[in-house]
Order: structure tokens, then C-alpha cells, then sequence
């Protein structure tokens, strides 16, 4: 085979994975600059620090960016240097063919063209990067976006309607959701720059694999071509996956596809052969196969996906997973802990969601595909701690409803699964109370003892009183006073208390 659909989809992979660092790095300088806006005290100090502020973003994001342009070039020059390598090499095999310097020195002058043109159109990329504006929706350069951020974070600080840091949220929180982008100012298209970056280094790719192809198909005088094939194809190239053509066929079936053969942005490549000597690499019973399994797909909730339309959902939830990813560290720079621990559940949910379905569709985790720059095991950790506090926090107000509705507890009332702590020994006993007026028989010991074992307490009438429930009774100490007031043995017990109890041990808080 040439390139494999693992090998192209690890290249994309890889390209997208360039721009994460830029985007990592505007997302956080702006939260961190909209943030300093909101602690603005008056209108002329907050113009003054937009001033600089625009000014030092330029700057930095300049210097910022030359750098990472250093980095992004050699990259791509990698990138594009093993694809070339492993498409001469796999050619040549195929036929049992050993490359020779002049066919080396021909993939060299292939290759470092290829890789010059890349550098010159990612250079062209990185200066019309952009963003979308979370007010209107529009792209629009990084400099209009930062500073309507910041404006509108210093007038919701400045109206008394927020904090700083909920400003700054307010300000900047559809920005990771709607990405930094790559604007045709021409056409006023833009794109999302991860993409922007893997579509032009992988059409360069594309480009750069073809011309070696044809370079080896010459070299070795085949005469035609076979399309590689694959499980889960997308619609319009299934039906012409793993055939073989002569030359002419093969310019005309290319040059008419909407979706060319060879740009690597599908999991397509045409290798050269010799037409009635190279076998096909599949028997047109497992390219039937192919199709077949693709059809009948899989249901997934009640929803019926095509191979294909389940590895596109795949796709899908990967990159939401990379966004709530940035969408974390924007709230966390923000040091916004309601946002932080709101994103932080999506998440752990997106997460869920991706484990779920990968298990029913039997496809492999790409742990690759979900990694974004400034995320590290300390952010996954602390964003899967968040969560279980979080989901034990809910569990734990589902109970306390519950218990509130058994023991038909007023809605004042604050339910206690550990009981307030309080020193029995020093309580006094409201004998004449408890066992004159309300003919309770209940001992101060057996009272004690009721709150010594007592599953839950709860705090009624502003504070004033302290309900201790256990399984063999209930005792009430006014806290103001320091003594039982009231106290029950189980046998006494109304059907709330009977009710409360059942639900108790239904929890295994009793028994």
C-alpha cells in the first residue's frame, strides 16, 4: 500500500496540532488582558491601559508569532519530508525496485519546493489570523476583537453589574467555542486556523506525494494506476476505491471527482502500477465487503449511522472535546470558579460521551485527536476531581430531597447527613417536657443516646433547635438553651418519622 488511512489521518493529525499552540496562546493572553480591563477603577484609567495594552498586545503577539513560525516551518518541513520518503520507497518495493541517488536527488529538489511553498502560505496564514467577534459573530482582525472584549469588560465592571472576573467570562466566552481564525479578507471567508493549517499543509502533502508518485510511475514505466481502499469510506469515492485504471482513465475519472484523489484531506492515495502484473490489493468480495459493512452501519440512541457518518460523529466529538478543553483553560485564566467548574463538568461529559460511543461502535480511542496545548495530566486531574466532587455533590441534594420529602420536613429546614456535632454530656434535660406535658417515658440516657447514634440532624427554626433522628429514636435540643427539649422512642414514631427512617436505611445511612 501506499500511505495508509492510519498514516493520512496521523498526518492530519499532526498538521491541525501545528496551530494549537498559537491558539492556546491568544486565547489565554487575551482572558488574562480582558481581566486587567475589569479591575479598571475609572473611564481615563481604563483608556489609558487599553492603549497600552493594544499596543503591548501587537507586540507580543508579533515577536510570539515569528517565533512559532520558526517552529511551524520545521514541522511541516518533517511533515512533508516522511510522506514524500515513505511514497518513493513504497513504489519502489512494489515493483522490487532499489532507488537510485539521481531518483534521491529528484525526491530532495520535490521536496524542499514543497516545503518552501508551505512556509510561504503559513507565513500568509499566521498574518491574517483573526478572530470571531462573541458580540456580532463576524471575523474580524485580532486587534478590533481584543479591544471590544476589554470594552465591554470595563463597562460591566464599571455599572456595578459584575466582577472582574465574571466580566472577563462575559467578555471572551464564546471566543473558544468560535475559534481564532484565518480571514480571506478578499472574500471575507474565514476558518477555523487548526484547519486553515492542516487543509494547506496536507493539499501541500497531497500535492507533493502525487508529483513523487508520478515521478516513481515514469521512473519505473508503469501504465496505470490503483486507488487505495478503505473501511468506512465516504460516499462519492466507495464506489471507486480499490480499482485499477490505465493512465488516461485514471486523468479523466480524477478530473472529474468534486473531491480529487491524492489532496490526503480523504483517506485516498493512487500508487502506480503495471496494469495485468500488479494484483489488486483487495478482491472485489472484500470491496464489496467494504461497502456492505459501511451500509449497514450501526444504530447508535435510536439513530442509524453509515460507517462513514459514524467516524464523521467521532470527528465531531473530538473536536468539541479540544474546544471545552481551551474553553477550561480560558476560565481558569479568567479565575472564574463557577465557569471553571461549569466547563469543567462538559467536559467530563464530552469525555463520557466519546468513551461511550467508541465502545459501541468497536472504535479505537485517538488520544492524539483530543490534545490541546497548556493541558496537562494536572488539568485532566484536577477537571476529573471537579466532576466527582461535583457528582456526589448532586447525589447528595437528590438525598437530602428525598429525606425532606419522607419526613415531610419544611423547606426551611436544613437536613445534615453528618449530624452537627454537639457535647451530649453537657446537655440538660427537659424532664417535665418531655415526660410530664408530652408522656414521651423516655430517659435523659436514652434521649443522649438517640443523638449519639443519630444517622442525621436538622436545623429548624432559624437555628434555634437541633433534630437528632436514629433508628431507635429522636430527641430535639433547643441550641440557644443547651438542653433536649423533646424526645421519642422509635414506638412513638408518627409515619414521617417512620418514613424518614425507611429512607434512611433504603441509603444504608441506618441498619
Amino acid at each position: 500500500m501506499a500511505l495508509t488511512p492510519e498514516q493520512i489521518a496521523g498526518y492530519q493529525a499532526a498538521a491541525e496540532e501545528i496551530a494549537q499552540p498559537v491558539i492556546e496562546w491568544l486565547l489565554k493572553d487575551i482572558v488574562e488582558r480582558v481581566l486587567e480591563a475589569g479591575k479598571m477603577t475609572s473611564a481615563a484609567a481604563y483608556e489609558a491601559y487599553r492603549a497600552e495594552a493594544l499596543g503591548l498586545a501587537r507586540k507580543d503577539l508579533e515577536k510570539y508569532l515569528k517565533a512559532q513560525l520558526r517552529i511551524t516551518k520545521k514541522q511541516a518541513e518533517q511533515l512533508l519530508s516522511s510522506a514524500a520518503e515513505f511514497a518513493q520507497k513504497d513504489d519502489y518495493a512494489r515493483v522490487g525496485v532499489w532507488a537510485t541517488e539521481a531518483d534521491a536527488g529528484s525526491l530532495l529538489q520535490l521536496t524542499e519546493a514543497a516545503v518552501k511553498l508551505a512556509g510561504e502560505q503559513l507565513e500568509n496564514i499566521t498574518q491574517t489570523t483573526g478572530m470571531v467577534s462573541p458580540a456580532t459573530g463576524k471575523p474580524l482582525p485580532l486587534q478590533d476583537v481584543y479591544r471590544e472584549c476589554m470594552d465591554k469588560a470595563f463597562k460591566l465592571v464599571a455599572t456595578g453589574a459584575t466582577s472582574a472576573s465574571e466580566a472577563a467570562r462575559q467578555a471572551t466566552r464564546k471566543l473558544a467555542g468560535r475559534g481564532i481564525v484565518t480571514i480571506d479578507y478578499a472574500s471575507g471567508i474565514s476558518t477555523e486556523l487548526g484547519a486553515a493549517v492542516r487543509r494547506n499543509l496536507m493539499g501541500g502533502m497531497g500535492l507533493l506525494v502525487e508529483q513523487v508518485t508520478q515521478q516513481n510511475h515514469n521512473a519505473l514505466g508503469c501504465n496505470g494506476w490503483e486507488i487505495s481502499a478503505h473501511a468506512n469510506s465516504a460516499p462519492d469515492h466507495e464506489p471507486i476505491q480499490g480499482r485499477q485504471y490505465s493512465d488516461a482513465e485514471f486523468q479523466r475519472l480524477n478530473g472529474n471527482l468534486a473531491r480529487r484523489i491524492g489532496t490526503l484531506n480523504c483517506g485516498h492515495v493512487a500508487f502506480p502500477i503495471l496494469l495485468g502484473i500488479n494484483s489488486p490489493q483487495y478482491t472485489d468480495e472484500e470491496l464489496e465487503a467494504f461497502r456492505q459493512d459501511n451500509a449497514r452501519g450501526v444504530t447508535y440512541e435510536g439513530r442509524h449511522m453509515t460507517g462513514y457518518e459514524a467516524t464523521q460523529y467521532q470527528n465531531r466529538i473530538e473536536r468539541n472535546i479540544r474546544t471545552q478543553k481551551q474553553r477550561v483553560l480560558m476560565s481558569e485564566a479568567a479565575g472564574d470558579e463557577s465557569q471553571l467548574l461549569t466547563d469543567r463538568i462538559k467536559l467530563a461529559r464530552l469525555n463520557q460521551e466519546y468513551a461511550r460511543f467508541n465502545k459501541a461502535m468497536g472504535f479505537k480511542s485517538r488520544a492524539e485527536r483530543l490534545e490541546v496545548v497548556g493541558w496537562s495530566r494536572r488539568q485532566a486531574g484536577k477537571s476529573s476531581a471537579a466532576v466527582k466532587f461535583y457528582t456526589k455533590e448532586q447525589e447528595r441534594a437528590i438525598l437530602i430531597e428525598k429525606l425532606r420529602s419522607a419526613g415531610n420536613l419544611p423547606k426551611s429546614a436544613q437536613i445534615h447527613l453528618t449530624p452537627m456535632p454537639i457535647d451530649v454530656e453537657s446537655l440538660g434535660f427537659d424532664d417535665a417536657h418531655v415526660n410530664q406535658k408530652r408522656c414521651h417515658h423516655v430517659s435523659e440516657l436514652e434521649a443522649k443516646q438517640y443523638i449519639q447514634d443519630a444517622a442525621v440532624s436538622v436545623t429548624v427554626w432559624g437555628g434555634k433547635f437541633e433534630r437528632y433522628f436514629s433508628e431507635r429514636g429522636a430527641a430535639y435540643v433547643n441550641t440557644a438553651e443547651n438542653f433536649i427539649r423533646t424526645a421519642y422512642s422509635a414506638e412513638e414514631f408518627d409515619e414521617n418519622m417512620q418514613a424518614l427512617i425507611k429512607e434512611l436505611k433504603a441509603n444504608g445511612l441506618l441498619g
